[in-house]
């Protein structure tokens, strides 16, 4: 009788039913939370690919404006953190941030390159001038069947799913799209 009362009391466990009302709904939660985030992350990065692009759009319509040209490589726009980009040169110009101003660099899972286009006969000091160019932002290894991103002289980003036809950036979902101002036409009159 005092074994009853005091003894050691056994826990009854929950039955297989039970589980399967807590668990499983715990379990799909906790996936759903990480593809979310593995969603956001991605259209983070693909944000900041497409501002990438915009940004050297910019530096470039600016270069384009002084000397009447394209740089050879991406490094001549480096040094904005020196400041005041009026006194800048063309080997030098002082329009972007040292890290993005390179020819070929790697930003939040993308691989940004920037090519020369054909090259012009004028030079702005020691600097050959190209007439235009192409930048493109291409995901990484691990970001493989991702969405690629590409722009001209003309300023639009195009975007281009893996396997899809090209579209203009910002153009799914109503998205407004992303253009830089269009760098002005080559002042070269026309062969006739």
């Amino acid at each position: 009788m005092f074994e009853e009362h005091y003894g050691p009391k056994r826990r009854k466990l929950p039955d297989k039913r039970t589980l399967l009302r807590v668990g499983l709904p715990i379990a799909v939660a906790l996936l759903l939370l990480f593809s979310l985030g593995a969603w956001v992350n991605r259209k983070q990065n693909q944000m900041q690919a497409e501002y990438a692009l915009f940004t050297i759009n910019e530096a470039l319509r600016v270069y384009y404006g002084r000397y009447q040209g394209y740089p050879d490589k991406l490094e001549r726009l480096r040094g904005a953190e020196e400041g005041n980009p009026e006194r800048g040169l063309p080997e030098h110009a002082r329009l972007l941030p040292t890290p993005i101003a390179q020819s070929r660099f790697e930003a939040s899972g993308y691989q940004v390159h920037y090519r020369p286009g054909q090259r012009q006969q004028r030079w702005a000091a020691t600097v050959p001038l190209f007439s235009s160019y192409q930048l493109t932002a291409e995901p990484l290894n691990f970001l493989r069947g991702g969405t690629s991103y590409a722009t001209d002289p003309t300023g639009e980003i195009v975007r281009q799913e893996s396997g899809e036809e090209s579209e203009p950036a910002g153009e799914e979902q109503g998205e407004p799209s992303i253009t830089a101002t269009p760098a002005p036409s080559n002042p070269e009159p026309a062969e006739q």
